[in-house]
């Protein structure tokens, strides 16, 4: 059964009928790059990435700062990488909060979040 209604569901009955599989064949991934190619222009995707990297906490909430982040990672390719996504998360966050995140040497975004959610608490 599909999520999908009207107009999105026409389309994606086009796109299995053109790649010729059937829905127990559709992976997320081939989801996510037919959606991102037919409804994502090129310019949205590089604003998408642009903003990823400049993205800060700046005085808000780690919760904030967190959501902002996780929505905009998904549009940039070479961040697939868990690690790599901590490690950038880590940089984005308030100076005060990161210089006692970064003792802790985290590899995980979800622990690196936690982590800096506890020192928050601490101010």
């Amino acid at each position: 059964m599909s999520l999908l209604i009207d107009e999105a569901l026409m389309w994606w009955v086009s796109i299995e009928q053109k790649l010729h599989i059937t829905p127990l064949q559709v992976s997320w991934e081939l989801f996510k790059e037919n959606f991102r190619s037919c409804y994502l222009s090129e310019e949205c995707n590089h604003q998408q990435k642009a903003a990823f990297h400049v993205v800060q906490q700046r005085g808000r909430s780690i919760e904030e700062y967190e959501a902002e982040f996780c929505a905009l990672v998904h549009h940039v390719d070479y961040m697939v990488d868990n690690g790599r996504q901590a490690e950038i998360f880590l940089h984005g966050i308030d100076e005060d909060i990161h210089i006692e995140v970064v003792m802790w040497k985290l590899k995980i975004m979800a622990d690196t979040s936690n982590m800096a959610k506890q020192i928050k608490k601490k101010y």
